[in-house]
């Protein structure tokens, strides 16, 4: 049996697993406050979405943002079509239990300067993205 690690990817869809959040405001915010960290703009952001799966630093993003200014990072302003952010599931679950997972993906998300609602829930998010 053949086991995939990481991305797994066809042509027209990515499958992910990752320990993170699933609201678009939040994902919104994270996906803002990651771009302006490492000082990229939304066309650098949007060239990062292959197949629906983008990697920055730490996170990983599901799905496919919208700009209307792509020069700056301001000019993100959709999160509609982003299903999932988080890290990914795989390299944290090797040496963490879940609970541990969860409480480190909600540290990084705090050193970003993001404060998650309570009706926010780190968890595992997992399914699959069309391009």
């Amino acid at each position: 049996m053949k086991i995939r690690q990481g991305f797994v990817s066809n042509s027209s869809s990515s499958s992910f697993c990752l320990v993170g959040v699933d609201d678009e405001e939040v994902i919104k915010e994270i996906l803002k406050a990651v771009l302006t960290k490492n000082k990229l703009s939304g066309f650098d952001a949007y060239e990062a979405f292959d197949q629906g799966l983008a990697r920055f630093g730490d996170f990983v993003f599901a799905g496919l943002p919208t700009f209307d200014d792509y020069e700056t990072v301001d000019g993100f302003i959709g999160a509609s079509s982003l299903f999932a952010c988080g890290v990914e599931a795989e390299s944290l679950l090797e040496t963490k239990t879940l609970k541990k997972a969860r409480e480190l993906v909600k540290e990084k998300i705090s050193k970003l300067g993001i404060t998650l609602p309570d009706t926010v829930r780190v968890s595992l998010q997992f399914g699959e993205v069309s391009s």
